[in-house]
């Protein structure tokens, strides 16, 4: 027979900052204690957030070349070409600021970028009309605004300069968003 703690006794192998029944986020940085340690805090978040802009930028791309043979809206295809010229010029800034500060910001690998390719070709074969094509790049973008924002909410100590990227990028994106949605109606 299994015993059962009654309820609200506290749980000794929880911690009071846990709470109870909620889950401890990994991947939030605490902040450090320590006499100057916040700063490497700091460092580490711009880090991240820098690495979700250039990771962010570069499937943005990778999707825009895959879907533009498919696409025979000429008017979309304009659209597109303009996207794909905003995410370069954000992805460049990420670059440089990174080289700036001795980082390595890594493309996806080609695993993903497999998939994403095998993704974005078979739904063009299922349907390459204006609206389906424009729903697909809606619903990534989407996704690229989810991650962004949520990076952000975690970097708020980040270095202004990446926070300002990672601003444009959001903006830009929220734009390219209500864009595709204009193709879809």
């Amino acid at each position: 027979m299994v015993k059962r703690k009654a309820r609200g006794t506290p749980d000794p192998f929880r911690s009071a900052a846990q709470g109870y029944g909620v889950k401890p986020d990994p991947f939030r940085m605490a902040p450090v204690a320590q006499a100057g340690g916040t700063e490497m805090t700091d460092k580490k978040s711009g880090e991240k957030l820098l690495a979700e802009v250039y990771r962010n930028t570069r499937y943005a791309l990778a999707s825009i070349a895959d879907i533009l043979p498919e696409t025979e809206d000429e008017r979309l295809r304009e659209e597109l070409k303009q996207m794909h010229d905003g995410y370069e010029h954000i992805s460049g800034k990420a670059a440089a600021l990174a080289k700036e500060r001795g980082l390595e910001l890594k493309d996806p690998g080609p695993l993903k970028r497999a998939m994403l390719w095998g993704s974005v070709k078979m739904n063009a074969l299922k349907d390459d009309s204006r609206a389906h094509i424009a729903e697909m790049l809606t619903q990534g973008t989407v996704m690229g605004i989810t991650a962004l924002t949520r990076s952000l909410g975690e970097s708020e100590r980040a270095d202004e300069d990446i926070r300002a990227v990672a601003d444009e990028l959001l903006l830009l994106e929220q734009q390219y968003e209500q864009a595709m949605k204009s193709y879809i109606y």
